[in-house]
Formats: C-alpha cells, sequence, structure tokens
C-alpha cells in the first residue's frame, strides 16, 4: 500500500515524453513529391539534350508564382515556384567565351512573341541577293539593300544592353552572343508562366 500511495507523486517527477531535448528534434520534412520528381530526373544519365515538364505541378505555376534559375555550366534554365519546386528544367545555350552571358539577379524588364534582333541577321543588296550576315556593326547596307535582323521568338528581356532569352539554336555548347537560346518547343510555356517582373537568377 506505501508504494501505491506514492505512486502518482513519483510520475509528476518524470518529464513528459513529447518534449525533447533541443538536439533530438524532429528532422525538417523531406523532399516533396515534385522535388522528388525532379530529382528522378536529374539521376538519369544523358539529360543534356532532354527537357523535363512536370505535367502536374505545371498547371498550378502562374506568372506571380514563378521564377528562372539558369545555371551557365550545366547550360540549363528551371521554372521553379514559390516552394522552390521545379516544373521545368530545359537545356539552353548561353553565350560563348567572346560574348559571355552577364551572371547575377535580374528582373524580366520586356516581353514580345516576335522579335528580331535589331544587331545580327542577313544584309541583302537591292535585287534580294545575300551580302552579308551576322553583325550589323561590321557591315554596310547597300544601296537599294536591307538588313533582316535575326528571329527571336518568345523574346524576354532581361538588360537594357540587349540580353534575353527566346528561341534559337541550342546545341550542347555555349553559341549565342550573350542571350539564352531556349528550344523551341519550351519557350511558349516558359513565355506564357512569366511576366514583366518575373526573377530570373543567373550563376556560372
Amino acid at each position: 500500500m506505501k508504494w501505491t500511495f506514492w505512486i502518482p507523486f513519483l510520475l509528476l517527477l518524470v518529464p513528459s515524453c513529447s518534449v525533447l531535448p533541443k538536439d533530438e528534434e524532429p528532422e525538417e520534412p523531406g523532399l516533396t513529391k515534385y522535388q522528388k520528381a525532379h530529382e528522378a530526373f536529374k539521376a538519369q544519365p544523358n539529360i543534356k539534350s532532354l527537357i523535363y515538364k512536370n505535367e502536374e505541378l505545371l498547371p498550378l505555376l502562374t506568372p506571380e508564382t514563378s521564377r528562372i534559375e539558369i545555371t551557365l555550366s550545366e547550360r540549363r534554365a528551371r521554372v521553379l515556384n514559390e516552394a522552390n519546386e521545379v516544373a521545368i528544367d530545359t537545356p539552353v545555350s548561353p553565350g560563348k567565351k567572346s560574348h559571355p552571358t552577364p551572371t547575377g539577379t535580374f528582373s524580366m524588364i520586356g516581353k514580345k512573341k516576335d522579335k528580331r534582333s535589331n544587331l545580327y541577321g542577313v544584309i541583302y543588296n537591292e535585287s534580294g541577293g545575300r551580302v552579308a550576315g551576322s553583325d550589323i556593326r561590321k557591315s554596310k547596307i547597300p544601296p537599294g539593300g536591307k538588313f533582316v535582323g535575326a528571329s527571336m521568338p518568345y523574346w524576354m528581356r532581361l538588360t537594357n544592353t540587349g540580353i534575353g532569352m527566346h528561341v534559337g539554336y541550342v546545341p550542347t555548347y555555349s553559341a549565342s552572343h550573350g542571350c539564352i537560346r531556349m528550344p523551341r518547343k519550351i519557350a511558349p510555356v516558359i513565355y506564357e508562366k512569366t511576366k514583366v517582373g518575373t526573377p530570373v537568377v543567373i550563376k556560372h
């Protein structure tokens, strides 16, 4: 009977099991299902030319919640939401050594579906024959001739010096004059999911 009497008082001295020491607190939650899906994509071999598009997450992404990360060393661009979940992961072709793509944090300052370059394209003579190509600053337009700038569909401007994202040839190396070229089949989706003001981070 003596021990029975003291049991309630002894229980009061035992710490509650719901309170854990700081070094034993539960760990942070793991990856979300969308993050796991992207990790599985990255684990595949030979993904350099592959485009990742999460068909379940993409409809939930809006221009107000999207952001873009571009990694030059990987030549990849990723469109993410506020929860750091990747909706799109695509190969891109940034600037070559002679025309490097700038790094840093940018904000999209303009968009245009049908855009042509003011600097790079083809010069034609009066008869329509091609007389020169590439940089308009290095060639003169002959009398009666004209300059036709290179097509840059789904243009998303990042700087006032002509750097932006647009459709273009995307080889497995850096080949542009500083812009970020995107594959034609994914550029319209990225264009739709962004707006003027969308944050874009470009890193090495």
